[in-house]
């Protein structure tokens, strides 16, 4: 239970920081929130979406020529 708590207050804590970065138009902030989000659904066993935020990073560090979060 405890570690569930956590996770709900990590996806809060992205939600709003992924906000943030849209609103910054930080785009290499966003390609590493999409990633921590991908990495939290995964760990809750939310396998679709996690590959969809992961997808969206890829995305991201890719079109940003980004190596080091692609290996990430």
């Amino acid at each position: 239970a405890h570690l569930q708590a956590n996770y709900s207050e990590a996806q809060e804590y992205l939600t709003k920081a992924l906000g943030l970065a849209e609103e910054l138009g930080d785009r290499l902030q966003l390609c590493q929130i999409f990633r921590e989000l991908g990495v939290l659904a995964r760990l809750q066993h939310n396998y679709s979406a996690a590959q969809e935020y992961l997808m969206k990073a890829l995305g991201l560090a890719e079109e940003l020529g980004d190596r080091l979060q692609l290996c990430q």
